[in-house]
C-alpha cells in the first residue's frame, strides 16, 4: 500500500508533516516519554532563568532517579492490608524482612529479588529471631499456631501448634528463643510450658503447673534453665522434666523478665512497681526499685554490668548489677521513655523521650542526656530511631514524616534522608551499618544504602487507601 504525505505551507515557509509521515515530529521533544539523562539534568540545574512547572518536575524526577539508583533504593512491601508484626534485619548480614500481621511479607536479600514467605498463621502479633545465629524467624500469635521461617533455606517453613488439637486452639501467652539452640519455649494456657524444635516442628518437652499459670518467659533462657514469671508474681525456673524452683516472688504479675547475656543475673519488672535483681550464686533476690507506677520494662547492657528499669510513667533507673545501686535518670519529660537501647558495653544508652526528642546518656556522666531534637519540626518529636555506633550515626524518624541523619559524637545534624507523605513506624540499620530500612504507617517498607552526605532526600508518596 502506498502512503501519501500531505504538506501544508505556513507563514515562514516551513512545512509541518502530518501524522503518519514519519517520526520527526517537533512536539515529541516536549512529551518526556523517557527518563531525563544526566546531561539534561545538569542543563536544567545550570539554567539562569526560572524553570517552569514542567521543567521543575522533570528536574526533580531525574534527581530522584539518580539518588535511588546510587543508594540501591528498594520498595519492599506494599500489598498487605494489615500493620506489620515484624520489620528488621536478620542478625549478621544485610538480609531484611518485613512480615505483616496477616502473614504477608518476605525476605529481602541485598542482591536478589524479594523472596516471599508462606503465610499460615494469619493473626501474628510479633516476630522474633531464633536459632543459634538468629537466622530463623518465628511469627508469634496468641491464637496457638506459630510459623517458623529458615532465612538460610526458605523451603524450610515449619508450622508449630502449641495446642491440644488443630480444632481446639488454646492461648499462647509468650514465646522466647532458647539461646544457642534451634528451640523455643512457650507459655501455654492450662499451666503448661512447652519446648519446640524449629527444624522438625515437634514438641520435645512439656510440663504442667497445677497451681500457677506461666505468663512470661525470660529473654535469654537456655535449655535446662527456662526462667518464667507467673500470673501471681512468682519467678520460677524449669530445669527440664518436671523439676521447678522458686527464685523469688512479688505482689503483682510479672510484666518483663530478662537474663543478662553472661547468665549471671535475672531482672524482673512487676505490676506492683517493684524491680527485683537475683544473682545466680545467691538465694533470694534484691529489690532494687519501687516505682509509684507499674514497672513495665527491664534491659541489661551487653556485658551485664548495667541494667535499665522503666516505669509505666516517670523517670527510669540505671542499676549497677554488682552493687544493686539504682540511679534515677533525668528524662526532661513527665511521660515515659520508649525503646531503650544500650550502645555497646560501655557506650552509654539511648531512649526516645516523646516530643523531647531522643536522649543519649554517656557513662560515667549519667544524669543529663544529650538531646537530639528533630531539625525539621522539633515540636513533633522523634517517633522512631536507629543508631550505628560503628559509623558514628544517629538516624531519626520524626513526627513530621522525615528521616534525618545526625552525628552521634558531635551531636549535629547532617542531612535529610527521606521525606514522606505517610507517618514513619520503624527504622532499622543492618549489622554492618550499610543499609537502613524504614517502615511506614501506610503498610510500606523501603530500604536504601546509608549516605550521611546525601544531597537531596528520597521522596515517598503515600499509597494509603
Amino acid at each position: 500500500m502506498i502512503r501519501h504525505c500531505i504538506f501544508v505551507p505556513v507563514l515562514a515557509g516551513i512545512a509541518i508533516a502530518a501524522a503518519g509521515c514519519g517520526r520527526d515530529i517537533p512536539q515529541e521533544r516536549h512529551s518526556y516519554v523517557r527518563e531525563a539523562t544526566a546531561v539534561e539534568i545538569a542543563a536544567l540545574r545550570e539554567r539562569q532563568d526560572p524553570l517552569n512547572r514542567s521543567q521543575r518536575q522533570r528536574l526533580e524526577q531525574g534527581e530522584q532517579t539518580e539518588i535511588r539508583r546510587a543508594l540501591r533504593f528498594a520498595e519492599l512491601v506494599s500489598s498487605s492490608d494489615t500493620a506489620f508484626a515484624g520489620v528488621g534485619f536478620v542478625p549478621g548480614g544485610e538480609m531484611g524482612y518485613a512480615i505483616a500481621r496477616d502473614g504477608a511479607g518476605g525476605l529481602f536479600p541485598s542482591t536478589q529479588a524479594t523472596l516471599p514467605l508462606e503465610a499460615i498463621a494469619t493473626r501474628l502479633d510479633r516476630v522474633i529471631a531464633a536459632g543459634p545465629r538468629g537466622h530463623t524467624l518465628v511469627g508469634v500469635t496468641n491464637a496457638g499456631t506459630l510459623m517458623a521461617w529458615n532465612t538460610e533455606n526458605t523451603s524450610q517453613q515449619v508450622v508449630l501448634r502449641p495446642q491440644q488439637s488443630t480444632f481446639s486452639q488454646i492461648r499462647t501467652f509468650d514465646v522466647q528463643a532458647l539461646s544457642g539452640t534451634h528451640r523455643i519455649a512457650t507459655a501455654v494456657e492450662g499451666g503448661r510450658l512447652e519446648i519446640w524444635d524449629l527444624r522438625s516442628g515437634d514438641r520435645v518437652d512439656m510440663t504442667r503447673l497445677t497451681d500457677e499459670q506461666p505468663r512470661l518467659i525470660a529473654r535469654g533462657s537456655r535449655p535446662g534453665q527456662v526462667i518464667f514469671g507467673t500470673n501471681t508474681g512468682e519467678v520460677r525456673v524449669w530445669r527440664g522434666g518436671s523439676g521447678f524452683g522458686l527464685l523469688f516472688a512479688t505482689n503483682g504479675p510479672i510484666l518483663d523478665l530478662e537474663i543478662d547475656p553472661t547468665g549471671r543475673f535475672v531482672l524482673a519488672a512487676a505490676k506492683d512497681g517493684t524491680v527485683h535483681l537475683r544473682r545466680c550464686c545467691t538465694s533470694g533476690a534484691q529489690q532494687v526499685a519501687a516505682f509509684p507506677f507499674a514497672a513495665r520494662e527491664v534491659l541489661f547492657s551487653p556485658d551485664g554490668s548495667q541494667a535499665l528499669a522503666l516505669p509505666a510513667r516517670g523517670a527510669p533507673l540505671l542499676i549497677d548489677t554488682a552493687t544493686g545501686e539504682a540511679l534515677r535518670l533525668a528524662v526532661a519529660t513527665r511521660l515515659r521513655g520508649h525503646d531503650p537501647q544500650f550502645l555497646g558495653a560501655h557506650g552509654g544508652f539511648a531512649m526516645r523521650l516523646g516530643t523531647n526528642g531522643l536522649g543519649i546518656w554517656t557513662l560515667p556522666d549519667r544524669l543529663a542526656p544529650a538531646q537530639f531534637l528533630p531539625r525539621s519540626a522539633p515540636g513533633h518529636g522523634v517517633v522512631a530511631h536507629a543508631i550505628s555506633v560503628k559509623h558514628d550515626l544517629v538516624i531519626l524518624g520524626t513526627g513530621s514524616n522525615r528521616v534525618e541523619y545526625w552525628s552521634l559524637s558531635r551531636r549535629v545534624y547532617l542531612s535529610d534522608a527521606v521525606h514522606s507523605d505517610a507517618g514513619i513506624s520503624e527504622i532499622h540499620v543492618d549489622p554492618s551499618g550499610k543499609r537502613v530500612m524504614v517502615a511506614f504507617a501506610d503498610r510500606r517498607v523501603i530500604a536504601f544504602d546509608i549516605d550521611p552526605a546525601q544531597s537531596s532526600p528520597i521522596r515517598i508518596q503515600s499509597n494509603a487507601r
